[in-house]
């Protein structure tokens, strides 16, 4: 009998010592797979954004970061809508390309992925602790946000809204793991939270819980004076702080979101003191600072920027209707994902991160209609804390079913069905990219054999127009803008012969005038569109030529010659082509009625010319708009359009699918420039 009890806790203490190998091993393998993953992921982001130009706005707010590093200011040295942070977010990638020799390009995609990796770093050391009984969630969960910040974005890779998401997300984490021990108390526990000032959250015991894989205690939370001493913790709420006010207040609207996460933090702790954290300070003083710091040496940006942009700036761009707001498949997509959340009954260890994405998911929204205008990167915040809010309610879902059982088949399935819009937005806007390029690489290769190395100027309401085609040509940008982004309001308005609207006419034309006499730019491009974008038959020379200051400056330049770009298009072309002997207004009416929001063209007359009407509904307008263009049918088109017996053509026929390139290039370039050459 002593021999067996010799030997039975023998046998124990060596099982137990390969248990603990075999989870030791079994550990490092999980977190070696992880770190390949995620080796793939950030190598796969920079093949990938290679094959893509440079984002138009992300260039424009990197040539206006160089202004604000040479000491200059709004009106006087560049125009811009952008508050001076979300511009000096991009003075990292100038110096990076101005002291390592780098172009453009390269500086601001390295600066990009290098906040990326922060953010992803920062925000595992949260979810780590959050997800700390399945390790595996985590490195799921970091994952698919490595993922959604390296590669989701494609053609708006450090957009505004992309640095948002960069500099908020490791905040909305850190706020889920304090929200977390709501998740594990009863009805009658409370937070008790001393009623002091600068008081903030101490996070020893919370870790020291997660570590030991227990649930926490009531213990395991305290609160101590803020400046009883500089600790650990402290110093990484700092950095915390810091981090999300960065993207706080890149746009006014992005400060809902950090609002609402701090009323939801009141919410579960049921003290009005609970916004007193390190964290939480850090963001209310810099913004304090940050308010007076424009203030003081961005008054016009007060006095100028601001009142121009609100009145003439969202008149246009953002014009479209709520319905076609809420009716985008972004937005629908959230609306999917809140349904989901909201039926999700089970009350796990994750509810709490959920109800934070939850938010962070409303403050989206909330940015999104306030801006009222449904460009791709305005839904990317929205997006990305819908695809995270269903993972964190599937992972919930999956972690208590067996790997063998149909439930966990069901589970994959259905989240592949979750995934499937994330999947197909990623890869339209992959395919949005390439186009861009395709249309653009003509005029790049234009301005690199013309203008490379000397100073340009536009004269167009399209940003696409310049940029990032002077960057690639390495032209240099000349004056205060690359786009004249009020001009579309200022001429809505400029029937009504308002002193204000003529006030905002003189400045930008003050401004145009000056860059013309001090800049003296080589070459100036006009666009030259029939249609140009947010308004019609407009032209750029004539309306500026009212005023005698620009009539002086432009005696310096002469014309030299127009170069354009066709739209690149689908063969596949979805529109109805009807073929007319004569005008007959109130017959094309009733076909337009009839086939009501889709796109048709109308062909007039006999012979060789003929005219040829487009309909369709300008975005977010819903008035009604024919396009007319003179089109010279070739002797095949010609014989297919009179030996057709039925107006109606069909469109999938491959004469006519070119005959309707044809007419939809004409009255849609890509671009169409007349360029101008000093001298």
């Amino acid at each position: 009998m002593r021999k067996r009890t010799f030997v039975m806790p023998a046998c124990f203490k060596l099982a137990s010592r390969n248990a603990l190998l075999d989870a030791s091993l079994k550990h490092a393998g999980m977190t070696w797979f992880f770190l390949l993953m995620l080796g793939l992921i950030v190598i796969s982001a920079w093949i990938l954004h290679s094959t893509f130009l440079l984002n138009w706005d992300v260039s424009w707010c990197m040539h206006a970061a160089e202004h604000l590093m040479k000491g200059g200011t709004y009106i006087k040295d560049f125009f811009d809508v952008n508050f001076p942070l979300a511009l000096y977010l991009y003075i990292p990638p100038n110096l990076m390309k101005k002291y390592l020799d780098l172009n453009i390009m390269e500086s601001s995609r390295l600066y990009i992925f290098f906040l990326n990796f922060i953010s992803v770093s920062f925000s595992f050391y949260f979810l780590r602790k959050i997800f700390h009984n399945n390790l595996h969630s985590a490195y799921i969960f970091t994952m698919v946000l490595a993922f959604l910040l390296f590669i989701f974005p494609v053609i708006h890779l450090g957009q505004r809204e992309h640095l948002f998401l960069i500099f908020t997300l490791p905040y909305f984490f850190a706020v889920g793991l304090i929200s977390l021990y709501p998740s594990y108390k009863n009805d009658q526990t409370k937070i008790v939270i001393p009623a002091k000032a600068g008081i903030y959250f101490e996070w020893n015991a919370l870790i020291k819980g997660m570590s030991e894989n227990t649930k926490l205690q009531v213990d395991d939370y305290k609160w101590i004076p803020a400046f009883a001493g500089m600790t650990k913790e402290s110093v990484i709420a700092i950095i915390l702080g810091i981090f999300a006010f960065l993207g706080f207040t890149i746009k006014p609207y992005f400060f809902l979101s950090f609002i609402f996460l701090e009323l939801y933090i009141l919410f579960t702790t049921r003290n009005i003191l609970s916004w007193m954290r390190v964290e939480v300070l850090t963001i209310i003083f810099l913004s304090i600072g940050y308010a007076i710091f424009i203030g003081v040496f961005y008054p016009d940006f007060i006095t100028t920027v601001i009142p121009l942009t609100l009145k003439y700036f969202y008149t246009n761009y953002s014009s479209e209707s709520l319905l076609l707001l809420l009716t985008q498949s972004s937005f629908l997509y959230a609306l999917f994902a809140i349904i989901i959340f909201m039926m999700n009954k089970k009350q796990g260890d994750y509810q709490a991160l959920s109800h934070v994405l939850f938010i962070g998911m409303l403050g989206a929204i909330f940015s999104y209609l306030l801006q009222k205008v449904s460009w791709a990167y305005h839904l990317l915040p929205l997006l990305t804390f819908s695809v995270l809010l269903l993972m964190c309610i599937i992972v919930e879902w999956m972690k208590d079913i067996k790997i063998n059982s149909s439930s966990f088949l069901f589970g994959s399935i259905f989240a592949l069905w979750v995934f499937s819009y994330p999947t197909y937005f990623l890869f339209h806007q992959y395919q949005l990219a390439v186009t861009f390029k395709q249309r653009l690489q003509p005029l790049i290769n234009y301005m690199d054999t013309h203008t490379s190395h000397q100073s340009v100027y536009f004269l167009s309401v399209t940003i696409e127009d310049a940029l990032p085609a002077i960057d690639y040509s390495q032209s240099i940008l000349s004056g205060h803008f690359a786009h004249l982004p009020l001009l579309p309001g200022i001429l809505e308005k400029m029937s009504l012969h308002s002193p204000k609207v003529q006030w905002a006419d003189g400045i930008m034309t003050k401004m145009i005038v000056d860059d013309l006499n001090d800049k003296k730019p080589e070459f100036v491009f006009v666009d030259a569109r029939k249609y140009k974008s947010y308004y019609r038959d407009f032209d750029y020379l004539t309306h500026f030529s009212k005023h005698p200051s620009f009539v002086d400056a432009w005696k310096n330049y002469h014309y030299f010659q127009t170069i354009d770009q066709p739209m690149v298009l689908s063969t596949n072309i979805d529109v109805l082509f009807y073929h007319l002997p004569e005008f007959d207004k109130e017959k094309i009416d009733k076909l337009i009625n009839d086939n009501n929001n889709k796109k048709i063209i109308f062909l007039i007359g006999k012979g060789e010319q003929r005219m040829a009407y487009i309909y369709k509904k300008f975005k977010g307008d819903k008035a009604l708009s024919l396009r007319s263009e003179n089109i010279t049918l070739s002797a095949k088109e010609q014989q297919f359009i009179d030996s057709e017996k039925n107006t109606l053509l069909d469109s999938k026929c491959e004469t006519l699918t070119l005959l309707i390139q044809k007419i939809i290039f004409a009255a849609y370039p890509f671009y169409k420039l007349d360029v101008y050459k000093r001298g």
